[in-house]
């Protein structure tokens, strides 16, 4: 059986698409964000262009700020976060899927 051998240039490209791929993969914070409940008021919204990984793609997010004035960027899934405006307070369950909503009454 023939044995590959990688070496040079070729190498370190081989071995930086990998580890970026392994990085992307183990430290995507945006899973957590998805699954954790949180609640306060929406200062800001956006988006991140994320281009390392296998799928560089758009990561939108919000800014809340909690009842003790801490703020915290969450990211959200694109439809969890074109209902939301600056200025509501947004509570959001626990559990993936479940888009940040704006409370009736948060007193």
């Amino acid at each position: 059986m023939p044995q590959i051998v990688v070496r040079g240039p070729k190498a370190l490209a081989l071995l930086a698409g990998i580890a970026i791929y392994a990085w992307y993969d183990v430290h995507d914070y945006t899973r957590a964000d998805l699954v954790a409940s949180y609640s306060g008021t929406v200062v800001e919204t956006g988006s991140d262009y994320h281009w390392l990984g296998p799928k560089p793609h758009m990561h939108y997010y919000i800014v809340i700020q909690d009842s003790t004035g801490k703020r915290t960027k969450r990211y959200v899934h694109y439809y969890g976060h074109t209902p939301v405006q600056v200025g509501e307070y947004v509570v959001k369950q626990p559990g993936y899927g479940e888009a940040p909503m704006a409370a009736v009454d948060h007193r």
